[in-house]
């Protein structure tokens, strides 16, 4: 139900936040939010698209951005019966999972712990019409220079397929954080 997967989901992402938070350059409580994270997320909110990318330059502070926002996200509506789910991942999670063959839902249901993409197709269902909030899959660190080319071009077009899956469901959502010269 929406409150398990909001549980694991709020795990897994407060995780990647401490990840990022040691990862960050500079002492993270010296960081300060970034006004454009905010109106990137009201502007891709308002425009009922599945996906927004939020990109820049190496070292303009992305990871930062997104995982300040995040944050503030997880501790003011977690509490909240009616609440949004959070999911931060980063790609190097996706480009294992397509390394070992498997589909994007099936990746996207190991992630979120359920034993296969049938639960997760139930979940999606369940919801189909009218869920509590939204799901924001956030996907951090998509560059092609981790991997080559051919295994690029493929997290890609998994990317696709997975977005035009998850197109048909209005409240979920997709939030890909990368590189400028990715784009």
């Amino acid at each position: 139900n929406w409150e398990e997967v909001s549980r694991t989901a709020t795990k897994i992402s407060l995780f990647s936040i401490q990840s990022n938070k040691h990862k960050c350059g500079i002492p993270y409580q010296q960081t300060i939010d970034r006004e454009s994270m905010f109106r990137f997320v009201e502007q891709f909110n308002n425009s009922g698209a599945t996906v927004g990318i939020f990109s820049g330059a190496v070292g303009h502070g992305k990871t930062i951005a997104i995982t300040r926002w995040l944050e503030k996200q997880i501790s003011t509506h977690h509490h909240k019966p009616d609440h949004d789910i959070f999911l931060l991942t980063n790609t190097l999670s996706l480009i294992q999972s397509i390394a070992f063959g498997h589909h994007s839902t099936y990746w996207l249901a190991h992630l979120l712990g359920l034993d296969n993409s049938e639960l997760l197709d139930n979940f999606m269902e369940d919801y189909r019409d009218h869920a509590p909030g939204n799901f924001y899959l956030i996907i951090d660190e998509l560059h092609s220079s981790m991997v080559a080319d051919r295994q690029f071009y493929t997290v890609i077009n998994q990317f696709i397929e997975m977005v035009r899956h998850f197109a048909q469901y209005k409240w979920f959502r997709i939030i890909l954080v990368l590189r400028t010269v990715t784009l």
